[in-house]
């Protein structure tokens, strides 16, 4: 008598894996983004600060939206939340693994930042020469852990925001996910 391998009735069909199709793609464009800015010395001041943060969120979205197609709209909206979140995740590794790469790999970087720093603290006039300098060797020797830091809270807190919103889109646009049986 042969046996036929059965599936349990409780297992769902394999959700797909965007969001780390999704994370990786947004990673790239991240780390593109970020070397034309160090490349060009775009400064970070004004809209051209945001526009790394606008990009990321729009692309945490339209990633949201494609899983969402992905399983024809039958999401909840926690799922949906779950998935950008998990694409920040993804997203946020990636460029941390790189940006640590970048540091150690490009150390004119750190100099570029500082002085670029040091310049907006003169123009603002705000600060002594004494106070400037202070501040100055306090933010090169904890440089990196700013940095890393900075750019690990500012990603999951923007993807976090990205994530409620794109998943109130993606379920608007969809068909109310059905009640499970």
């Amino acid at each position: 008598m042969e046996q036929t391998p059965q599936t349990p009735a409780s297992q769902a069909p394999a959700t797909p894996k965007t969001h780390l199709q999704w994370g990786i793609l947004i990673a790239v464009v991240m780390i593109v983004l970020f070397v034309v800015y160090y490349v060009f010395s775009v400064p970070q001041q004004g809209f051209s600060r945001w526009i790394p943060t606008l990009l990321f969120v729009i692309l945490i979205i339209i990633a949201q939206q494609s899983h969402a197609k992905a399983l024809a709209h039958r999401v909840t909206y926690g799922e949906l939340f779950a998935n950008g979140f998990k694409t920040t995740a993804v997203t946020t590794s990636l460029y941390v693994v790189f940006l640590i790469l970048f540091l150690i790999f490009v150390p004119g970087f750190k100099e570029q930042s500082l002085q670029m720093a040091r310049e907006a603290m003169e123009k603002r006039g705000n600060m002594t020469e004494e106070q400037i300098n202070m501040a100055m060797s306090f933010t090169e020797k904890y440089f990196t852990v700013f940095m890393l830091a900075g750019t690990i809270f500012g990603t999951l807190i923007a993807g976090a925001v990205a994530s409620l919103i794109g998943a109130a889109i993606a379920r608007k646009e969809g068909k109310p996910a059905q009640p499970a049986s």
